[in-house]
Formats: C-alpha cells, sequence, structure tokens
C-alpha cells in the first residue's frame, strides 16, 4: 500500500455546484473520497470548483483528475417548448462546459490522467457540450457509465464501444451494516421523499399508495417528509411545497431536514417503505434493503424511459419500482405492492455488488498510477 503525503487527487462532480447542499452529490463525493484514501492513506482529496481546490498551492503534485458519479453528462428535459428547452440546454452545456471543462484543462495543464467513473450520459442535444463529453470519455484512463443506457448514448455519440464499461450506481456499495440502527420496538415508518408536486393524478396515486400501505401491513405507521438538499441556507421551494400536499393529507407528518450524508443515511434506514421522486435516496434505500417506490415528476412523459431514475431501476432488473404517474393511471400492480409492504418484508435487491467492487478497483488502479 502506497502513502504519499504530498499528492493531491482532484475530484470532480455535481458536488462542485456551488450554493447547493444534495444527498446524492454529496455522497458520492464521500465515497470516492474514501475509496482513494482506502488505495493511498496519505493522499489528499479535494472537490473541483471549492475554496479548497482554490487555494491549492502552486507546488502542489497533482495525481489526476477524477470525473465522479453524478447526472452532468445528461440533461433533463423541461417539458416546455422547443424553444425554451433549446434555450434552456444551451445555457445547461454553457455552464457545465465551463465547470467541468475547467476540471479537465487542469489535467492537461499538470499533464496528469483523468478518469470518469459511473457517470449519466446523455442525451446532450447541445453540440458543443456533447463534444466535450465524449472528448472526456474518450480520452480517460478508464470511463464507466452507470447504465446501459447511457453507453448507447456514448457509443452513438462516437465514443469507442471497447472503451465504455458500465456499472450501477456505485452507492449500491452501502450495506445496512454501514448504518447504525435503532428499529427495535419502534412504529413503522413511511418515508416520502417529494422534491416536487405533480398533478392531480400523480397527487391521488401518492395518497393511494400511502393509504394502501397504512390500511394494510403498515398500520399505525408514521408519515416521515424527507428533505434531501439545502440551496443557499433554504429547503427549496418546490419541496416546500411537496410538504404542504403532504400535511393536506396526513396532517401529523413529521418533517426530516437535510443535515448532512450521516444524519439522513441513518433516517433512510429507519424507514420501512421510501416513496421518492429523485434518485440517491431511492438508490441507497435499497441498498440498506428498504422497499422503495420511484414516483417522479416528469417533465416531459415522452422522454420518460430516458431518464436516470427509470434506467437506474431498469439497471438492477427493478424496472417496476419506478412508474410515470403523471400521465398513466396507477398500475394494479404497484397498489397490491403498497398493500403487501410490512415492517418485516424488506427482500434483499439485486445489487450487482461485484461490478461496484469492481469499478472500485478500477478507481483505485487510476488512484496509484501515479503514485
Amino acid at each position: 500500500m502506497t502513502t504519499t503525503q504530498d499528492d493531491t487527487l482532484v475530484i470532480c462532480g455535481a458536488a462542485a455546484v456551488d450554493g447547493i447542499q444534495n444527498f446524492g452529490d454529496e455522497l458520492l463525493q464521500q465515497i470516492y473520497t474514501r475509496w482513494a484514501q482506502e488505495a493511498d492513506p496519505g493522499l489528499h482529496v479535494v472537490m473541483h470548483g471549492t475554496d479548497e481546490a482554490s487555494a491549492l498551492a502552486d507546488g502542489t503534485r497533482l495525481r489526476g483528475v477524477g470525473f465522479i458519479g453524478g447526472g452532468y453528462l445528461g440533461e433533463k428535459a423541461t417539458g416546455r417548448g422547443a424553444l425554451h428547452e433549446w434555450l434552456r440546454n444551451g445555457a445547461w452545456g454553457v455552464r457545465n462546459q465551463l465547470l467541468y471543462g475547467s476540471a479537465l484543462a487542469l489535467a492537461r495543464r499538470h499533464g496528469v490522467p483523468h478518469c470518469v467513473s459511473s457517470v449519466e450520459f446523455g442525451p446532450i442535444s447541445n453540440p458543443f457540450y456533447r463534444a466535450f463529453a465524449v472528448r472526456l470519455l474518450s480520452t480517460a484512463e478508464h470511463a464507466t457509465v452507470r447504465n446501459p443506457d447511457s453507453r448507447e448514448f456514448a457509443i452513438r455519440y462516437g465514443v469507442s464501444a471497447g472503451k465504455v464499461n458500465v456499472c450501477p450506481d456505485v452507492a449500491l456499495e452501502l450495506t445496512r451494516r454501514t448504518v447504525q440502527q435503532a428499529r427495535s420496538g419502534e412504529p413503522p415508518r413511511i418515508g416520502l421523499h417529494l422534491h416536487a408536486v405533480g398533478g392531480e393524478t400523480w397527487r391521488e396515486g401518492i395518497a393511494t399508495l400511502v393509504n394502501a400501505a397504512l390500511q394494510n401491513g403498515l398500520k399505525g405507521a408514521e408519515i416521515c417528509f424527507i428533505y434531501d438538499q439545502v440551496k443557499a441556507g433554504e429547503r427549496p421551494a418546490s419541496a416546500r411545497k411537496a410538504e404542504a400536499f403532504a400535511r393536506e393529507r396526513w396532517p401529523d407528518v413529521r418533517v426530516i431536514p437535510y443535515e448532512n450524508v450521516e444524519q439522513l443515511l441513518s433516517r433512510l434506514d429507519e424507514m420501512n417503505l421510501i416513496i421518492t421522486t429523485k434518485l440517491h435516496v431511492g438508490v441507497v434505500g435499497r441498498a440498506l434493503h428498504r422497499q422503495v417506490l420511484s414516483l417522479p415528476v416528469v417533465a416531459d412523459a415522452r422522454r420518460f424511459a430516458v431518464t436516470k431514475m427509470p434506467r437506474f431501476y431498469r439497471s438492477i432488473d427493478e424496472a417496476w419500482r419506478c412508474v410515470d404517474l403523471t400521465s398513466d393511471a396507477m398500475p394494479e400492480s404497484l397498489l397490491r405492492f403498497a398493500s403487501t409492504v410490512s415492517p418485516e418484508a424488506a427482500p434483499l435487491p439485486v445489487t450487482y455488488l461485484d461490478q461496484v467492487l469492481t469499478e472500485r478497483e478500477r478507481y483505485s488502479r487510476f488512484v496509484l498510477s501515479r503514485a
């Protein structure tokens, strides 16, 4: 094992976006930092775009730049008009190219390699940012995307098929042993993690599923409203609206604010059923063997199938857990499932842990390649 006290690894991901504390991005930052320091305990790891990275001395020996998991290489549909979407995606590409392009430029300036690990990829309509994304993967020491859909987009856009590995989200590395548990004698809990509110069909669908659980296997369950983000020191306005919706339906709802990764990990492990509109609360829920339903508020139903949440659940052979309630009627199978959830029923997911461990080995080799 190598110990190099004076070397620095720069990692770059969505946690580098200023002013936002987001559970999924901060969790991935922690995982990749830990992986790097397990490979080389003396290595200094900093996040690109932070004050700490900006303060690095000119004489710092840079080991490499790691582009870590996140969705910054795939755009979201706005669900609005073509002109609005074109302008939004153009601005999104410019912002991302400035941030992530500067990290690639840093590696080039220091003559060090970069890797890309378990990222979401495509679709990218902005041609300049698409060209950057293809170059980022094509020139990486190793490149891994987190689902087959992402691999198909990368190859379609011009990345060599032999270059692109696939590994599901590395947060699946987590296990129940990593989280302190204090569940004995406590009531069952249903966690509502809703970052936005959909239309009437969506709202009625959420209520139907929660009430089905309350009337059957989770009688007397405590309803918890979960925040996973802070923007500029405040809870996001869209999530506050979702909390108001939850309070209208279940007045005694308990609010769980987002404080930090460890706090939210512990709270998620207390849930028997998690209903979420975002990715990483669901990923972690499955890693911790919690029952999860992913019911995103979809901006453009036509592109639901290529968004990151259904991609993730397809990649672990649990596509039925992720449903577009914004345009479809409630699937009878989903209602039956909600009716059968119980405090004891938490079957083990197919986590593809071997693939995650293989990616950790690739990342460790990259970390040590210039030690």
